[in-house]
């Protein structure tokens, strides 16, 4: 019995400590990408043709498994085929989903939707909780800026990821777009 308790605090330490080196590495991954965007040379992308509904879900399940908020995804189609940077859009999806829990309301479900249009597709992701200030949501896409989080005493934020968000989308062809406030929440 003493040794599967052991073996159990054992594999939990485990998972934790792994779970820390991935954010340490894609921490340092996004900003060497920021600092190479800003500094003009741009950003490394690997397109390839694929089925982008297997990925989202993957993101999904695997950010169910480390927070323990609400996650709904609902989707168009079970295949969207495109042309994606797969591991690109993982990493925007890590930081949408990692910012509506950080700044969301626990209460309430974070919403995940994949909606394909055929000619493009699109990604929302939605929390509930206080609104970015309208003054404000202009500056949030800038590098290294983190003053919209001066409201939130508690969250840890460097103001790199959702630059690199931006430039994901841009590389995509797209655009990103923000609707916020504290009746109906905040929606990239």
């Amino acid at each position: 019995m003493e040794k599967d308790k052991t073996s159990h605090l054992v594999e939990k330490n485990r998972m934790h400590a792994r779970r820390s080196l991935i954010k340490s590495v894609g921490l340092i991954e996004e900003l060497m990408n920021g600092i190479a965007v800003r500094s003009g040379q741009g950003m490394l992308m690997n397109f390839t043709e694929t089925n982008i509904v297997e990925h989202v879900n993957l993101v999904i399940e695997e950010s169910k498994e480390i927070y323990n908020n609400e996650i709904r995804f609902t989707k168009s189609s079970e295949n969207i085929e495109g042309v994606f940077d797969i591991i690109a859009i993982r990493r925007l999806l890590e930081n949408l989903i990692g910012n509506a829990i950080k700044y969301g309301d626990y209460n309430k479900p974070i919403t995940v939707e994949l909606l394909d249009y055929f000619e493009h597709i699109e990604i929302r992701v939605h929390n509930y909780g206080k609104g970015i200030q309208e003054e404000k949501q202009h500056m949030i896409f800038n590098f290294l800026n983190s003053h919209h989080n001066k409201e939130y005493q508690l969250v840890d934020s460097w103001g790199m990821g959702l630059t690199q968000v931006q430039m994901v989308v841009e590389a995509h062809g797209g655009n990103i777009e923000l609707e916020s406030s504290d009746e109906q929440g905040t929606r990239f």
